[in-house]
């Protein structure tokens, strides 16, 4: 088993390790950016939508335990297909659904954007930690691991204030736009870009892979 890893470790090359490293940090941080960032948008998306702080409520009390379900499904699944391909269409769809929540019109719609949202955004933490610590060695992976981190929380002090900015000299919907960009541009990068072995388990696949039994957890 550890030589197998060892193995794994080896075939990817230096360079695709530090290529591994700033995408997935990179969209660890975008990925966080949402937490300081539809804060500021509620305020002024409230007033133009007619939304009530109780339906607000709910949204984010939804969407939060869609999201963290789903991390648990996502950590499974991982095992059968690649995790840049997880994480690379969970970013472009995660700024996908962004970009269209600027252009909603009503609760409804808002609400199950965010649940997209939410579901894109599912597999950073467990195929994005998992993909770093294949890559680096023992004695790296912390450092890894300790910067994938770090970047979310970057990613949380400079969108509060870059948000604040577009939002007073243009306007919440544009706001949205722009903010929807890095995660697409990312997603396609971490899907061309970083090396991963292919699956072995995918000859043996069976349905029930696709669930979450206890000895998984």
């Amino acid at each position: 088993m550890l030589a197998s890893k060892e193995k794994a470790i080896d075939e990817v090359k230096p360079s695709g390790r530090v290529m591994t490293l700033a995408l997935v940090s990179g969209a660890h941080a975008v990925n966080h950016s949402s937490v300081p960032l539809m804060p500021l948008i509620w305020s002024r998306m409230m007033v133009v939508l007619g939304m009530t702080f109780t339906q607000l409520g709910w949204m984010v009390g939804i969407t939060n335990i869609v999201g963290g379900i789903l991390q648990l499904w996502f950590g499974s699944i991982s095992r059968i297909f690649k995790k840049k391909d997880l994480l690379g269409i969970g970013s472009i769809l995660g700024g996908v659904s962004i970009a269209a929540t600027a252009g909603s019109m009503n609760f409804s719609q808002v609400l199950w954007l965010r649940i997209a949202n939410r579901v894109a955004g599912a597999p950073q933490h467990p195929c994005g930690n998992s993909l770093i610590a294949e890559q680096f060695e023992k004695r790296q992976r912390g450092k890894a691991l300790g910067f994938n981190n770090s970047a979310a929380q970057v990613g949380m002090v400079i969108t509060p204030i870059a948000a604040a900015f577009l939002i007073d000299h243009f306007d919440w919907r544009w706001t949205l736009v722009i903010f929807s960009l890095p995660g697409i541009i990312i997603g396609v990068m971490m899907m061309l870009l970083i090396q991963e072995k292919p699956k072995t388990r995918l000859g043996g696949f069976k349905i029930s892979d696709l669930g979450i039994s206890l000895k998984d957890l």
